[in-house]
């Protein structure tokens, strides 16, 4: 296939807008952290709750990754007009929350099993890798696009290791854990991104790849509207967690405090 490849480093730099590419990364680190305390959560807590949080988790996660990888999209310039198909970036929204739904159950209800966070990683890191390249297929523009197949794999094993690291980290007590399972879950997300979009070839031409397209509306305030609506939706989580936990922590000492008096 004709076209051209962005190899070089200071080439594929240009392809993006540095400020959008900074929200981007912006919006992971806060999602990925979010990610975190949610998931650390829901592991205190049986039943029901657990299933309600479980899903509050996947949801986040979803938000998080899809985001993330919208913005970094919306940075994108190769130079070519370029729309989203709106049906295949529902699609993308889906694949990262339901593929994170077996992840996360494993970690919640079978902890024990041997490696669970290096499964949990390889379920994860599908989910995001399935995100992005579902996500990628909705691009719209006057022309083809491919990928270089090494590209592809280093992403997926990039992404697969990073988000298991990252599931070990959250075995380590108290905020640093948190923390630093937060960063090594965002540098999973961007990393597969951008590992990928270094293999992407497009070959301009003047049909356009897909039917349906999203137009006519400016890529920053795009960007910026994605970021506020997720960061509202992350924020709120992570605000539900801490209370809810800070309030479960009372509720415990004023039972202690009433059987001792």
């Amino acid at each position: 296939m004709g076209g051209f490849y962005l190899p070089g480093l200071l080439l594929w730099a240009s392809q993006f807008s540095l400020a959008l590419v900074a929200l981007a990364l912006l919006l992971c680190l806060t999602g990925s952290y979010t990610v975190m305390i949610v998931l650390r959560r829901a592991v205190v807590l049986h039943g029901a709750r657990r299933l309600s949080w479980l899903l509050a988790l996947c949801m986040c996660f979803g938000a998080d990754v899809w985001a993330t990888h919208f913005i970094a999209m919306l940075a994108f310039n190769p130079g070519l007009p370029v729309y989203y198909n709106a049906v295949r970036t529902a699609l993308s929204i889906l694949a990262a929350v339901v593929g994170a739904l077996p992840a996360f159950a494993l970690l919640l209800w079978r902890p024990a099993v041997r490696f669970v966070w290096g499964w949990a990683g390889l379920l994860l890191g599908g989910a995001i890798g399935a995100m992005h390249f579902i996500g990628m297929s909705a691009m719209d523009l006057r022309g083809s696009f491919g990928y270089s197949p090494a590209a592809v794999v280093a992403s997926l094993a990039y992404g697969v290791v990073a988000v298991s690291l990252a599931m070990r980290a959250m075995q380590k007590a108290g905020a640093a854990g948190a923390v630093q399972a937060g960063m090594l879950l965002a540098a999973a997300i961007c990393g597969l991104h951008f590992i990928a979009m270094a293999g992407l070839r497009i070959s301009p031409g003047t049909v356009w790849s897909t039917a349906l397209f999203v137009t006519g509306t400016d890529k920053s305030d795009l960007a910026v509207a994605v970021a506020c609506v997720s960061l509202l939706l992350l924020v709120t989580s992570l605000i539900s967690a801490t209370t809810d936990s800070k309030l479960v922590e009372r509720q415990l000492e004023a039972r202690r405090l009433w059987h001792l008096s």
